[in-house]
């Protein structure tokens, strides 16, 4: 977040130091990846370095389409925050079927889209409509709800993250008992 507000406030029309935080970023992730271990410093690095990328990317999107930046911020934190509790209060849970439907159709949005933008480079100006009208806005949610069953997986690998770390340590023998993988779907 500090980033993020360092680029939309004190950088906004620096384009050269976006470029350079974005390539900071991208440097500081690959070392990362090759460590064995989490390295704090590089992890705040990237996050820092990033923000300021995205903030001052974010205030150009702002500059040609008022307060869209803004609100998708919002919405990201407001399905997060739902995602979260659903997951919590154990609403959603992730199946074997849930994570195979789910990327079922996301393979089948991606591939729309996919033909969508081959009608836009080489048939109609609109592609196949997929941008604006009511297909616009059923594509919009689609991809929404997508965005939250990504999130719901990506609450089950944190949590198997935390197990596996605590597991490893040693601190707790009750999380090694719990599986990490999704618990089957129940028969009837």
């Amino acid at each position: 977040m500090v980033g993020a507000v360092l680029g939309w406030v004190a950088l906004p029309d620096n384009y050269g130091w976006a470029v350079g935080a974005a390539l900071i970023a991208f440097v500081l992730a690959m070392i990362q990846t090759v460590k064995s271990r989490p390295v704090p410093a590089l992890i705040l690095g990237y996050a820092l370095f990033e923000g300021v990328f995205l903030g001052v990317l974010s205030r150009l999107y702002n500059q040609a389409w008022q307060g869209a930046p803004v609100q998708a911020v919002l919405g990201t934190m407001a399905i997060f925050a739902g995602m979260l509790i659903a997951y919590r209060a154990r609403i959603i849970r992730v199946t074997a079927r849930y994570q195979r439907i789910g990327l079922a159709v996301a393979v089948g949005f991606v591939l729309a889209l996919l033909v969508n933008l081959l009608f836009a480079a080489f048939g109609s100006a609109d592609g196949l409509g997929l941008r604006t009208g009511p297909l616009g806005i059923v594509f919009c949610l689609l991809g929404i709800a997508l965005g939250a069953f990504f999130l719901s997986l990506d609450f089950v690998s944190s949590r198997c993250a935390r197990r596996h770390c605590r597991s490893s340590s040693g601190r707790s023998a009750r999380l090694r008992r719990a599986p990490c993988t999704p618990a089957p779907h129940p028969r009837r």
